[in-house]
């Protein structure tokens, strides 16, 4: 019943399973307290913003309570914030992409894909043959992202020759840009479905494990590194805004920190004076 409420409210398959793993874990008759305790174990706020968003669901769904009541009712959150998740730097970009062959395809593809287009994994592995199209000599992918809002994501010339090369080598489409796969998924898997996000999330953790440098790797990460790279690029914020497709423009901001590297050039900019 509640995951069929979320699918109603617009909610992408990937944050309902998180909300509903939090779902199994609450108390479905009395959620305020509920979340009064978990705010008292000062767990960090990236915890408990799903929380809080799952126990206001249960009061409007379960309970029929207006939405506007239901947020008075549930306590303001106070938690540790969590450690932010930088970008990929400049060296570990690059190790990225020098090892990177060693992950067999789809995954490679899609792997290769995330810094150069800041999709979410959802997204990307459910890619489809309609959500390509052509502005001009320019691709792009367009199609419907979180909270079931149109995006347009033009690609850039590395990001299309990477794609090309795959749906070229798949025999998804002709080298001269002719013959487009109709129907399906781009991404596959062995069933005939498309890949899942926890098979590309595994590859990631194989390339940490067997590469030092990449520790802590994940699709995510690798949004990020779209987002910072874009930034430092000259993007604004309201371009990297629709670009990744945030309904926020301050969630769009989180994305955006200074990483090592940012602070070393910052410092080196300034000269020396003395």
């Amino acid at each position: 019943m509640i995951d069929k409420y979320l699918k109603q409210r617009g909610l992408m398959s990937s944050t309902r399973g998180v909300y509903n793993r939090v779902y199994g874990n609450m108390d479905l008759d009395d959620p305020v307290t509920w979340l009064k305790n978990e705010i008292a174990q000062r767990q960090p706020l990236g915890t408990l913003l799903p929380k809080r968003a799952m126990a206001k669901h249960v009061l409007v769904s379960l309970h029929g309570l207006e939405e506007d009541i239901a947020d008075q009712m549930l306590p303001k959150l106070k938690g540790r914030q969590s450690r932010q998740r930088q970008g990929l730097t400049k060296d570990q970009y690059n190790k990225f992409f020098q090892v990177i062959n060693a992950v067999p395809n789809p995954s490679r593809t899609i792997l290769k894909l995330l810094p150069l287009t800041g999709l979410r994994i959802a997204e990307i592995c459910k890619l489809q043959p309609q959500n390509i199209e052509f502005l001009g000599d320019r691709a792009a992918f367009r199609f419907r992202g979180k909270g079931d809002k149109e995006r347009l994501v033009p690609l850039s010339e590395s990001a299309f020759r990477t794609l090309k090369t795959y749906l070229v080598d798949n025999g998804y489409m002709h080298e001269d840009g002719t013959g487009m796969m109709t129907g399906g998924y781009i991404f596959e898997n062995n069933k005939g479905s498309h890949i899942t996000p926890a098979a590309v999330r595994k590859h990631c953790r194989k390339l940490a494990s067997e590469n030092p440098m990449l520790l802590g790797l994940s699709p995510h990460i690798l949004r990020h590194t779209f987002a910072t790279r874009a930034n430092r690029a000259g993007v604004d914020l309201k371009t990297l805004q629709a670009l990744l497709g945030h309904s926020q423009i301050t969630t769009t901001s989180r994305y955006l920190h200074p990483t090592a590297d940012d602070l070393v050039a910052a410092i080196d900019k300034l000269g020396d004076n003395t």
